[in-house]
């Protein structure tokens, strides 16, 4: 069986237990939590089929595109709404307009469109905000694809990791701290700074921000053609964009943020993750391409050090 079957199966597996281990508590007298989904799709997005509304929580779609076909897609998925526009200035105007009616809700997850979080990954990123009270979380991203900060690679010893700072391009918000901050948000950041933004503005807790390890996505590197938000505004104006915004509003931004945190795995599941991590890094392996330096970080279980720091050469793919 090739590998990257058996690292699915592997990864299924592992979140089936998972969610067997950590119950929501949805028992008699319960209060079920209310989820949303919010995405801003285009016609070229990359969403599982799964996410669907009524799943175990609500979709909410702003479509940017001009695909008919796709657009009447994304209608059959959950409440679809035509706006041009980058993902946060619309998850803005939702809010202004009422029409996401945050304030129905308990928890928001604001996914980008080219991340293919299957339905049982994101029901388990909700389970995990909420079992630990997070005010926001996010999935890891696989080594294979586009990774910002070392911290947002997944750890196989680990459920989770608490952060210093969530990335913009999934974060599950507790509802009522995404609604704190878009008061504060004007729309001027399409993307570039506004999870700087959100970290200033929001809970200052050390274990209020984390990684869910047990959920890993490939952040695709694109390498089909131009990134949507490049269609939308240069990198360069972005850039230029938040330089004015964190001068405007004495915001500060993490240059190399910090694990401050770790809720561990059970050994059984620490095992299956750790084959599964294996399996991508043999799948990074033979993608070949030009190598590239990877500083690989020490890996701990409780106090024993598992693996020393090394530096290896891994071969990726044309960027």
């Amino acid at each position: 069986m090739p590998w990257d079957q058996v690292c699915d199966l592997l990864r299924q597996h592992d979140l089936a237990g998972c969610n067997r281990d950590v119950q929501c508590g949805w028992g008699e007298g319960c209060k079920v939590e209310r989820r949303l989904v919010f995405v801003s799709a285009g016609d070229r997005h990359r969403l599982d089929p799964s996410l669907v509304s009524g799943n175990g929580f609500d979709v909410l779609i702003y479509f940017y595109g001009d695909d008919r076909g796709v657009q009447n897609d994304l209608a059959r998925r959950g409440q679809l709404v035509e706006r041009k526009g980058g993902k946060w200035p619309n998850l803005l105007a939702a809010h202004r307009s009422n029409v996401a009616n945050l304030g129905s809700y308990d928890a928001v997850l604001v996914l980008d469109d080219d991340l293919a979080l299957t339905n049982i990954e994101v029901l388990r990123l909700f389970d995990v905000r909420e079992h630990y009270n997070l005010c926001i979380a996010q999935p890891a991203f696989d080594r294979r694809g586009r990774v910002s900060y070392a911290i947002s690679t997944p750890s196989p010893w680990t459920s989770l990791r608490y952060v210093e700072l969530v990335e913009v391009n999934a974060p599950l918000f507790a509802a009522e701290q995404l609604i704190t901050f878009l008061d504060v948000y004007d729309g001027s950041l399409t993307g570039w700074g506004v999870d700087w933004w959100y970290t200033e503005v929001l809970c200052s807790g050390a274990r209020m921000f984390a990684v869910v390890d047990e959920v890993v996505c490939i952040n695709p590197l694109d390498r089909e053609g131009q990134r949507e938000i490049e269609r939308l505004q240069s990198k360069a104006q972005r850039i230029a964009d938040w330089e004015r915004v964190r001068e405007q509003h004495g915001l500060q931004q993490l240059r190399a943020p910090r694990t401050v945190g770790r809720v561990w795995r059970r050994p059984d599941r620490a095992l299956v993750a750790f084959l599964v991590e294996a399996g991508r890094v043999v799948a990074l392996l033979r993608a070949g391409g030009e190598p590239r330096r990877l500083q690989l970080k020490r890996w701990r279980m409780g106090s024993k050090r598992c693996i020393r720091g090394v530096v290896v050469r891994l071969p990726v793919g044309p960027n």
